[in-house]
């Protein structure tokens, strides 16, 4: 019978505090840590071992290499992700051994052409990442050393 009532006190108690809504699109929320938003690839880190492709449970993932004949080591040819049907999950990046691929922090991820939704290795890259690092096989010169460094000069193959 008083349920009413119950219903105006919460509204009156709740009228008075903070407002949690935002303006979006002019603001923007914070994206909390641990966020699984757009990918990021760091093709310079990428040894092709594919098993961010094998891990992935839709099989959006197409990692395509070559072995060099003289050192008989993978080099990375082309990284692509069907991003229309990728799910977010993470597995990729946990399954990277040497971080080459990263879960970003992107959440508007809507497109008006399917087209858009394919994903190469140049468009994944990370905001302020210089494509002159872009250069097929050079994973294998960061096994030994720090690969989560940028090299210093271009190296042509």
């Amino acid at each position: 019978m008083f349920r009413w009532a119950k219903g105006y006190a919460y509204t009156g108690k709740r009228l008075f505090e903070k407002t949690v809504t935002i303006q979006y699109p002019q603001q923007k929320p914070k994206i909390p840590e641990g966020w699984r938003g757009r990918h990021y690839f760091y093709p310079d880190r990428c040894t092709a071992c594919d098993a961010c492709a094998r891990v992935c449970p839709t099989e959006v993932i197409t990692v395509v290499s070559h072995r060099d004949p003289e050192t008989k080591k993978k080099i990375l040819d082309d990284y692509t992700i069907e991003f229309e049907r990728c799910i977010l999950c993470g597995y990729c990046e946990e399954a990277c051994p040497v971080d080459a691929i990263k879960m970003g922090d992107v959440y508007e991820l809507a497109s008006y052409a399917r087209e858009q939704e394919f994903m190469t290795q140049e468009k994944m890259l990370p905001p302020g990442y210089s494509t002159d690092v872009v250069v097929h096989g050079q994973g294998e010169a960061y096994r030994g050393g720090d690969y989560r460094t940028k090299p210093e000069k271009k190296v042509n193959h």
